[in-house]
């Protein structure tokens, strides 16, 4: 092999070394970047989750809150109008009506808070999973970034190895 031409080759393959070493050092700091914006992304996404849920528990509360006053201003109007009437309002069928009121205003504030509950858990499993996403997530993203060196590097060493051959040619 002419020296100018065996001299290019050896460059060349060097060159190319090189070129695989920074490429796969950008790329791989590059998926690092991605991982860790993703986990930020899911990191933000558990914290508002966190906040749905505690929204859900406060709802739950105001609303069957709001239901016993309702029930309470109601069976006050049941009584009114009882009494209007002149019905004994504590005994009898009134009081019945009364007792029927309040075991299904009671009912329904417990549905209010359940179905609040229900809601509350799937917001914390929804947390739960962004905050998984985000641990697997910068995982995946380091074991690529290991990868592309890991390929990088082997793509290096056979650059730098057809320098060597080129360069054992040389002197021929």
């Amino acid at each position: 092999m002419a020296a100018p031409a065996a001299a290019f080759m050896i460059g060349s393959s060097i060159v190319q070394g090189i070129a695989a070493l920074f490429g796969a050092s950008a790329e791989a700091d590059a998926q690092r970047q991605q991982a860790e914006y993703n986990a930020n992304v899911s990191e933000f996404n558990a914290k508002l989750s966190e906040m749905q849920t505690e929204d859900a528990y406060k709802r739950g509360d105001r609303d069957a809150q709001k239901l016993k006053s309702q029930a309470k201003t109601f069976k006050g109007t049941q009584r009114a109008k009882l009494a209007a009437q002149g019905i004994e309002v504590d005994s009898g069928s009134a009081a019945e009506i009364q007792e029927q009121t309040e075991v299904l205003s009671a009912q329904d504030a417990m549905t209010i808070k359940n179905n609040a509950a229900r809601e509350a858990f799937g917001y914390k499993v929804q947390t739960m999973q962004y905050r998984q996403a985000a641990k697997y997530g910068m995982q995946a993203g380091e074991n690529a970034a290991r990868a592309t060196m890991l390929g990088g590097g082997l793509r290096a060493v056979g650059s730098f190895g057809q320098a060597a051959a080129y360069a054992d040619g040389w002197g021929e």
